[in-house]
């Protein structure tokens, strides 16, 4: 498998292509005419099981613990009819947990079927730290995403909780099962962190959406910025966040999130 960079300041996008003389990804890998396989039978070699297991063997990259980085991970995977393999992270949540993605991505290439055409699959991870924010953004949050179903696989959680009285538990992935980590080991913001209540990052969210909204009321474009890109984190799914984000971006010159935001912006736009 070759592994191929797109590296821009704190930008990390993976291609990654199973063909060795198949060097060159055109344009078209950003278009979402690629084809919808609805019968998991046509996608998955071994069955959705055995490719979940994988997905859910992603472990929390332990320095991202550390930083509490936490959000929701989108990426897509291409397979054409040639076999070839062609990944993508389509949102940004930094360093650790975007080259851990791309190292679980890689691990994927044996899981699909070969079709006569080529063929798109999205898939999301929820990093969150202790509580599933996701379950409190659902039916609460404008344009979370609640429904999974086509070429969007449903999604896993990758979730840890802090926990002062564990010792013993790895920190880990699963899907809806809490793991742990000594709070002996963790820094001394995480020894309180089972103090914060359940739906901590949603209050943090809302007060953030305001802040977005204060900021594009009164025309300061930095800080709107800066203040969409934390929603953004949280909540990819809204597609005016994106497109703002977008603007923005070309007023203020630069393209950090570009690679990113112009083929999610594509994927949401398809569903519509």
């Amino acid at each position: 498998m070759k592994f191929i960079w797109l590296c821009s300041l704190f930008l990390l996008c993976a291609f990654i292509n199973t063909n060795a003389n198949a060097d060159i990804i055109t344009s078209d890998f950003y278009s979402s005419s690629a084809k919808s396989y609805s019968s998991d039978s046509l996608i998955f070699r071994y069955g959705k099981e055995a490719y979940l297991k994988k997905i859910w063997s992603l472990q929390y990259p332990r320095e991202a613990i550390m930083s509490e980085k936490q959000g929701t991970m989108i990426f897509k995977i291409t397979i054409t009819p040639e076999g070839n393999m062609k990944a993508m992270l389509l949102t940004d949540l930094g360093k650790e947990i975007n080259e851990a993605v791309t190292v679980l991505i890689g691990s994927l290439d044996d899981q699909f079927l070969v079709q006569p055409e080529e063929y798109s699959i999205y898939q999301t991870i929820f990093f969150s730290l202790h509580n599933n924010f996701q379950d409190a953004f659902e039916g609460v949050v404008d344009g979370f995403k609640t429904e999974y179903n086509g070429s969007w696989m449903e999604p896993a959680k990758s979730f840890v909780m802090m926990m002062s009285r564990t010792s013993s538990v790895p920190m880990g992935t699963t899907s809806g099962v809490r793991k742990a980590i000594s709070a002996s080991e963790a820094p001394t913001a995480f020894n309180v962190s089972n103090k914060r209540g359940t739906d901590y990052q949603l209050k943090n969210y809302n007060s953030k959406l305001k802040q977005y909204e204060k900021y594009v009321a009164k025309g300061k474009t930095k800080q709107a910025y800066n203040a969409v890109s934390e929603l953004i984190l949280y909540n990819p799914f809204d597609i005016k966040l994106i497109q703002a984000r977008r603007r923005m971006e070309k007023e203020l010159g630069v393209d950090t999130y570009r690679a990113f935001d112009i083929p999610l912006a594509v994927a949401l736009s398809s569903e519509n």
